[in-house]
């Protein structure tokens, strides 16, 4: 749940990665806020900066030698807070202001952002713990969903959920999930994008036949409600207040980490579409994984949603290239094959 390209970065002189001139989205000196890849394009920077603020603080690389600043500046944002891990003292997010008068389209006023993983000293210990919280579906029981649930709570006490964005990648983007279905569920829908988030389940995306692939979705739906319907006391509907809200997913399909979304929303759609909206529901409410080891649980999938653009790279690429269909620079190349869709489920 990492970075890919720029997670591995050693200490000493810096990496031509960090460096905008070099591989950040510089091609939008003119943007247009009504457009969806530019939009994308600078979520996606915002979180870049994130991660090289925390590189930045590890190298000790101060005033006129830091590399992040241009990662937001370039696009008229102010980075007016960083926010901190409490254990550890590394820099996991950031409130940016926008801070320019002249504009084409409707900016937001304030972007929050969060970072993934990064597999270095000292943050590898304190992030691989927070991977885990994710994979065992409990990353809202982490001192960092409460530490930036508090950090957007504060930003929109100040102006409308509309002026906010919440932007995040890969752990980064499950913090910010759980963050905006908070939000969704206090009436105060936030515009949220979701880079690469982790799908935590069996790796069925790799089916290449399109029969055996619905089948076994459909299996696990019915497996998920047969112990749900058994053990569970909870006939309430985690999903009901979230229909109405739309977080950008963004997924690639040869990355293993996020993938499964693209399965999940197309097979839930072609259950509703058989009329097993029912069992789509029920099989959605709750983690497989965990009710086979606690077939009593009443905890929510925490990584499912009911509605969302769904958005897709499909630029060809090499199948083996994990730590390229994983990375963030994919979301700001300048090219036009992306596929967006939009589900809700009822």
């Amino acid at each position: 749940m990492t970075d890919g390209e720029t997670s591995f970065i050693s200490i000493g002189d810096p990496s031509e990665k960090e460096i905008f001139g070099l591989r950040g989205p510089f091609h939008l000196n003119n943007v247009d806020w009504s457009k969806p890849d530019d939009k994308r394009a600078i979520a996606a920077s915002l979180v870049e900066g994130v991660y090289i603020l925390e590189r930045d603080r590890q190298h000790e690389r101060r005033r006129n030698q830091a590399l992040a600043p241009i990662w937001w500046k370039f696009f008229h944002f102010k980075c007016i807070e960083e926010i901190k891990d409490i254990h550890d003292g590394s820099i996991i997010g950031a409130i940016f202001k926008y801070n320019h008068h002249e504009h084409i389209g409707v900016p937001p006023k304030y972007v929050i952002a969060f970072r993934g993983t990064l597999l270095k000293w000292p943050t590898i210990g304190r992030d691989i713990y927070s991977d885990f919280k994710v994979a065992l579906n409990l990353i809202t029981e982490s001192t960092r969903y409460e530490t930036f649930l508090v950090a957007v709570q504060r930003v929109i006490d100040q102006v409308s959920p509309e002026d906010v964005w919440l932007a995040g990648h890969s752990l980064g983007a499950s913090i910010a999930l759980q963050v905006g279905k908070a939000m969704a569920r206090k009436k105060c829908p936030i515009k949220t994008y979701l880079f690469n988030r982790p799908y935590v389940s069996l790796p069925l995306e790799k089916i290449n036949n399109e029969g055996f692939r619905f089948a076994a979705h459909r299996a696990g739906y019915v497996a998920t409600k047969i112990l749900t319907d058994a053990h569970s006391t909870d006939s309430s509907d985690p999903h009901g207040e979230l229909r109405s809200w739309f977080p950008y997913m963004f997924v690639n399909r040869n990355d293993p980490i996020c993938r499964e979304y693209i399965g999940y929303f197309e097979q839930r759609e072609k259950m509703e579409s058989m009329g097993l909206e029912n069992l789509a529901n029920i099989g959605s409410r709750k983690p497989l994984i965990g009710l086979l080891f606690d077939a009593k649980s009443d905890r929510e999938a925490l990584h499912l949603v009911p509605s969302a653009y769904l958005v897709q790279n499909l630029l060809p690429m090499d199948e083996d290239d994990l730590k390229g269909a994983h990375t963030l620079q994919q979301w700001w190349a300048p090219h036009t094959q992306w596929q967006t869709r939009r589900f809700q489920f009822h």
